[in-house]
């Protein structure tokens, strides 16, 4: 049965479970007007199959004031899990698809348990520089699966985000970001030489350790900004650039070698460390 962490649950640090019905429930809140730029009926397009169509994982469902998202809960396959992974895929993409939704899958058999958020979508066809308008919409999803994930009792919590999903990270924890998160995995991260100041200006902020990760292949754009993240967190402890060859923007086909390599990564920047509520 698919969880539902309601906002009051968050404060209060419990669980409450869906209702019967679940399917309905979900597609008529993904319907609400949660935020007035974003697609709303695009994104229960986009993710009207999640119940039937998921491999693995568990349904969860983000309850706020107003209106909820969908994510997914991968459990950590050793005995021991050594922290949380949130996963903010590409533009556009439901939670599942693309680089981060292989990665959901990979992670776990490295102790790492994954979070896969639902981010909000525009159009099927809107641009990938249209979605910048939906940043901040974005951090609000985010900011409250960390602190809904903290009242589950994670204290080792380390986000990824690919693409867009880098900005939408990068943008949380150039602010005010909670403790409990440990380190930064950017994959391609969206660089749009429009946005560079500002972006420029969250990556300087950001305090915890980053690995930046792109491919050979990738869109000009990150390729061409590479230098320049790199002169912004050298010499930084746990910082690290790899360009991965052979692939483009997608990682096709490199996915295990990419979840080998970030898992050795954060077993020097961030050691597991166990959840602290009771089971």
């Amino acid at each position: 049965m698919p969880l539902t962490i309601c906002a009051t649950a968050v404060s209060r640090a419990r669980r409450c479970w869906c209702p019967e019905r679940l399917f309905a429930v979900l597609l008529w809140a993904l319907v609400l007007p949660l935020w007035a730029a974003a697609n709303d009926v695009e994104e229960a397009r986009l993710t009207a199959g999640l119940l039937e169509g998921v491999a693995g994982g568990r349904v969860v469902q983000l309850q706020r004031d107003g209106g909820s998202f969908p994510a997914l809960f991968e459990e950590a396959r050793p005995a021991r899990r050594k922290g949380l992974v949130i996963l903010l895929p590409e533009a556009g993409l439901r939670l599942d698809a693309g680089l981060t939704g292989r990665l959901r899958q990979t992670m776990p058999e490295y102790g790492w348990s994954t979070l896969s958020l639902q981010l909000p979508v525009l159009e099927a066809e809107a641009r990938p520089d249209e979605y910048w308008v939906l940043v901040s919409e974005a951090v609000g999803r985010l900011k409250f699966a960390i602190a809904a994930m903290k009242g589950e009792g994670w204290r080792n919590i380390v986000l990824a985000g690919h693409g867009f999903g880098a900005a939408v990270a990068l943008n949380y924890l150039g602010h005010d970001p909670d403790p409990a998160v440990r380190a930064l995995v950017l994959l391609s991260p969206w660089w749009p030489l429009e946005r560079a100041a500002r972006l420029r200006e969250w990556l300087t902020a950001v305090k915890v350790p980053v690995l930046d990760v792109y491919g050979e292949n990738d869109a000009r754009e990150i390729r061409g900004t590479a230098r320049e993240r790199h002169s912004i967190l050298k010499g930084r402890q746990g910082y690290r650039q790899w360009r991965i060859s052979g692939v483009g923007h997608h990682y096709r086909g490199r996915e295990a070698v990419l979840a080998k390599r970030i898992y050795g990564w954060l077993a020097r920047v961030a050691p597991g460390i166990e959840v602290t509520s009771d089971e």
